[in-house]
């Protein structure tokens, strides 16, 4: 994770991200379906982001990507993350 991390900002640290972590076995098929949809592997795409093959599927497992790290999986497979948002009236985002 600190790899995927690292590539995010150039190489440099990144401050501590708040996480919620949820399983969520429709995010975990929705990310193995673009990484076909684009023509790679979890193994070449994990390369790809710096990081290895066997802490990209833990994370894919375990559902724990940030979505920093969920918008430079997408840079890597040519297309581009929207994050789900919960917006409430007075403008504050979740």
């Amino acid at each position: 994770s600190d790899n995927i991390n690292k590539k995010l900002r150039g190489g440099q640290p990144l401050r501590h991200e708040r996480r919620i972590v949820m399983k969520d076995e429709r995010k975990e098929a929705q990310i193995r379906a673009a990484i076909a949809y684009a023509g790679l592997s979890q193994r070449k795409d994990a390369e790809k982001l710096g990081t290895t093959a066997a802490n990209f599927n833990l994370k894919l497992k375990r559902s724990t990507f940030s979505d920093a790290e969920l918008a430079a999986i997408a840079e890597v497979l040519g297309c581009r993350f929207i994050p789900a948002v919960f917006e409430f009236p007075d403008g504050t985002r979740m």
